[in-house]
């Protein structure tokens, strides 16, 4: 609490960024071509998405692989008559890329201060968590919660069935009682 997290740039590659149009809603305020670019920047070298959602309208979102990052799975997720969505998504090559990319910055030491710092420079907003993907390890978990709680200006939700996990249901209850 209180203390001040610096962004430090991720060594990764950046994302291609797709489709410009999409982030126009989530950079409502931010008029300078040269802050567009630097939030779109931001995005990127975290791999966080930034786009519509048909439902819930303009968003920011982080996924992962399915099913290996999703401990509290059911029988029922994956195989040939999978009911997850996310494995047919998955097929895509791009979307591969990226939530493959996704996982290997999630194992960082340093996931919570890298992702805190990359969620203070964007702009207001809501983050789904897990378009694919869960809440796979207690660290993971832990370093997600902090970077959450340091940016009060993002608003998570995830949905999650990694409350079957014991080890990772007292992390998961750590997300009690948000604000």
């Amino acid at each position: 609490p209180g203390r001040a997290i610096a962004y430090r740039a991720v060594p990764v590659e950046p994302a291609p960024v797709e489709d410009e149009r999409e982030f126009n809603t989530l950079l409502i305020g931010v008029n300078n071509i040269s802050q567009k670019s630097f939030v779109l920047e931001v995005a990127s070298r975290m791999n966080i998405n930034v786009g519509e959602n048909t439902k819930l309208g303009a968003m920011y979102s982080w996924s992962l692989p399915p099913i290996v990052t999703c401990p509290g799975k059911t029988c029922l997720c994956g195989g040939d008559d999978a009911a997850c969505y996310a494995i047919r998504l998955y097929q895509r090559p791009t979307v591969m890329t990226a939530w493959d990319r996704s996982y290997e910055i999630s194992k960082r030491k340093d996931l919570g201060d890298i992702f805190s710092g990359a969620l203070s420079l964007l702009p207001d907003g809501l983050l789904r968590l897990h378009v694919s993907g869960d809440f796979y390890s207690v660290p993971y978990t832990m370093a997600m919660l902090w970077a959450l709680r340091q940016n009060v200006h993002i608003h998570p939700f995830a949905f999650t069935r990694s409350w079957r996990v014991p080890k990772l249901r007292a992390a998961l209850e750590s997300f009690g009682g948000w604000p």
